[in-house]
């Protein structure tokens, strides 16, 4: 109410200070040989909100503040005989702790250069507390419910980009060009250890990612009407992102910090009785439970891609338009040294310690090419063809080393196997504690693998003007894709006593010293050659005259061979239809709709799939004093395909997967339907005040297959709701009082699930003004 009481005084203020003011906009400030114009906006903005703080900050990240609105700087020479630019312009927005901000300058010198730089950053943030997240079922003992997302973010983006021509009116002229993107924060993700019987944590994850562009490009325009330009581009991309361990919330018995990881479902996991004495502070955890006191990776990835490319376009010869790009890049990638830890136990494999650590690189070489041709055969027929091929081969190699340790408790110093205090019959208590479920305790492994990929298409299309009210197209696009896949994988494993005779070493011969050694191998050859073939028909017409109703629809059918992708379509058709209506000179109607249907009818796959489209939108400028726009639109779609999957228990019939027995076979399904609808108003009381007022609502609703029965489904059944308003009142020449509200209602229409509800409501007001002079 008082935030209310403020914004009514002040509109009430600034109207009687404005009456009688004129509000034409400033010409600007001569100053020498340019003219000058500027603005600036500068306000307050005040936020209040209720219910999850962390949705808030996910959607929107608005907050209370003062704020740098907007500023713009214009400088233009009046005879274009500036000394060291003929235009300047300069402008910003964002600055003083709104997530999003950016500034642009614009530099411009007749004949001599062309000069553009930005900079841009972005705070990313996110927490939707379904993400990733175990859903820990109340029934356990403790019940500890994860009420965040373990992949969360907060992370900020920096981004500048730099181009600058030279010559920019010349037959030769010259680019250069330089862009960095750096994101960097803290962020938080997951890692499991032990596979499906193991334990899964919370890492923080310092994210650091920076990515360098370079850019030379020279521009020959020695024929007429003709265009060929060469860039060479070098780009260079750092990964220092690493995990560790850091959610310590219990104790051992000895008082070292303890992880119990992020799921906790007893009697399973961590174990059926997760605290030993819970009055401790922190509790003292079962010395016997999956835990984890320490894990980190650190993993520093450095790549480089050089990339040169031709382009060309040309008008040359009357009635014919070509045009073509050819690029050719060979980019390298690698991994210097991968390290990997683990301290703690996984009880079904009585691990204690692992550590991992290994090399790795890969090279990918991509060509790329487009020729397109389009002839004016004749004024109503015109011919296009377009040719584009695309090829790209990665191989790579690594080689890592991993070593296991062993013990039966959190509590227990971990042993290596030494034959002089563990001899046969190997029952010593100072050998390895290994179980039948046990890993190798030594692992070397080297693979080499290859994946390329072959494309070439063609696309011919014969357009028909029948007369200047309607016309029509036909087209035909053809593409072959080949995949090719190779790889070699060895793993040398070393199972040392007691029990050497487990997992992979299985019934296998011992050694004179009770180990086990035996060396797997996997190789992959497959080669799969797609193709495909589109038909394309359109239709145009311009029924009334001024071109007051204009349609369009068009027609794609779709069919493959075969697929890469087990759930891809081999069949598809789209239809989309557009239409535009002027019925006035104030009033403009347009309506559209689309729909698209595939198929895959393998017997292991079976998906169909849909999706409607609709949308229809109101525009109306009656006159100076008022306008008003209307708009709706319509998405729906619907998938079904079969899926195998892992589960504790059987799912609905029990069907097991063809495929891969330990699997269960089921149907999945996904079905969505969006509402989005909007409606604003400007209205011009007198020249001096402009009001502005507007509601947007988005309606969700649909269902998917959830293999989890604590999952919920609320992310697809919600109601946002956005209405907004807003004042602006010249009061004199060049300062305009302005102020806004806006406000976000977030409410999912299930429940929530076995976490903090996701529905929030957030006031937005924001007082400013706009000098510009």
């Amino acid at each position: 109410m008082k935030l209310l009481a403020t914004l009514t005084l002040g509109i009430c203020l600034v109207q009687i200070c404005a009456w009688g003011q004129t509000s034409t906009a400033p010409e600007g400030v001569a100053a020498g040989n340019y003219q000058i114009q500027q603005s600036v906006e500068l306000g307050w903005r005040y936020t209040t909100s209720s219910g999850n703080e962390s949705i808030y900050d996910t959607f929107v990240n608005l907050h209370t503040g003062p704020r740098l609105l907007e500023q713009s700087l214009e400088v233009q020479s009046v005879n274009h005989a500036g000394a060291l630019f003929d235009n300047l312009s300069l402008a910003s927005f964002g600055y003083g702790g709104d997530p999003n901000s950016a500034a642009r300058l614009r530099m411009y010198r007749n004949r001599w250069y062309n000069f553009n730089a930005s900079f841009r950053r972005d705070q990313n943030f996110w927490d939707y507390n379904l993400l990733a997240n175990p859903l820990n079922p109340p029934t356990s003992s403790p019940s500890l419910a994860v009420q965040f997302s373990p992949h969360r973010f907060a992370t900020v983006r920096r981004m500048s980009d730099y181009n600058l021509t030279l010559a920019p009116q010349a037959r030769v002229r010259a680019r250069l060009a330089y862009s960095r993107n750096v994101s960097q924060g803290p962020s938080f993700s997951s890692v499991n250890v032990g596979g499906f019987q193991g334990a899964q944590t919370l890492l923080a994850q310092p994210w650091r990612e920076t990515q360098d562009q370079y850019q030379i490009g020279v521009d020959f325009k020695l024929l007429p009407r003709t265009s060929i330009s060469f860039d060479q581009f070098f780009q260079f991309r750092k990964d220092d992102t690493s995990l560790r361990d850091g959610a310590f919330a219990f104790q051992l018995s000895n008082g070292a910090p303890v992880d119990l990881g992020l799921v906790f479902n007893t009697p399973f996991l961590p174990c059926a009785s997760p605290i030993a004495n819970g009055a401790t502070l922190p509790p003292t955890a079962n010395d016997v439970c999956n835990g984890f006191l320490s894990f980190s990776r650190a993993n520093r990835v450095r790549s480089r891609t050089p990339t040169e490319q031709l382009t060309f376009q040309s008008t040359y010869f009357r009635r014919l338009e070509l045009s073509g790009l050819f690029s050719y890049s060979s980019a390298s990638s690698s991994l210097p040294a991968f390290a990997e830890s683990f301290d703690g136990l996984i009880v079904p494999l009585n691990l204690r310690q692992d550590a991992l650590s290994g090399v790795a690189g890969a090279r990918r070489i991509a060509v790329t090419g487009e020729v397109a041709a389009t002839w004016q055969v004749a004024p109503q027929w015109r011919i296009s063809d377009a040719l584009d091929w695309r090829a790209f081969r990665i191989p790579g190699d690594g080689a890592a080393a991993e070593s296991a340790l062993f013990a039966a408790s959190l509590l227990a110093s971990p042993s290596a196997f030494n034959p002089a205090t563990c001899p046969p019959p190997f029952v010593s208590p100072a050998c390895p504690q290994h179980g039948y479920g046990s890993p190798a305790d030594l692992i070397a492994s080297r693979a080499a693998e290859f994946l390329g990929q072959r494309e070439i298409g063609n696309f011919f299309n014969l357009e028909h003007d029948f007369s200047r009210h309607w016309g029509g197209q036909a087209g035909y696009r053809y593409t072959h894709k080949s995949i090719a896949q190779r790889g070699e994988e060895s793993n040398a494993e070393l199972f040392l006593p007691p029990l050497a005779n487990r997992d992979d070493c299985l019934n296998q011969p011992l050694a004179a010293d009770g180990s086990c050694a035996v060396t797997k191998f996997f190789s992959l050859l497959q080669s799969t050659p797609i193709q495909r073939h589109s038909v394309l028909l359109g239709a145009w017409s311009r029924l009334l005259a001024d071109d007051r109703l204009r349609m369009n629809f068009d027609v794609e059918l779709f069919a493959a061979d075969r697929v890469f992708d087990r759930i891809e379509p081999r069949q598809r058709q789209r239809y989309r239809f557009r239409a535009r209506y002027k019925p006035a000179a104030w009033a403009n109607i347009s309506l559209g709709f689309g729909l698209s249907e595939g198929r895959n009818g393998a017997s292991d796959v079976k998906m169909r799939e849909h999706g409607r489209n609709a949308d229809v939108s109101l525009s109306l400028r009656a006159s100076d004093k008022w306008a008003a726009d209307i708009n709706y639109d319509f998405n729906s779609d619907l998938s079904r395909s079969m899926i195998c999957y892992i589960s504790e228990t059987a799912g609905a019939g029990g069907n097991i997967c063809p495929s891969d027995p330990g699997l269960f076979l089921t149907t999945s399904f996904y079905d969505s339907a969006t509402h989005f609808g909007r409606a604003a108003v400007t209205w011009h009381p007198q020249r001096r005040v402009t009001a502005n007022l507007g509601y947007t609502i988005t309606s969700a609703d649909g269902d998917t297959a959830l293999l989890n029965p604590l999952a919920s489904i609320a992310p697809l059944r919600y109601n946002l709701h956005q209405p907004a308003a807003a004042l602006a009142i010249d009061l004199r020449k060049g300062l305009t009082w302005k102020a806004s509200w806006n406000y976000h209602d977030y409410n999912e229409k299930s429940d929530s699930g076995p976490t903090l509800p996701r529905d929030f409501h957030a006031n937005l007001a924001t007082v400013a003004l706009r000098y510009s002079f």
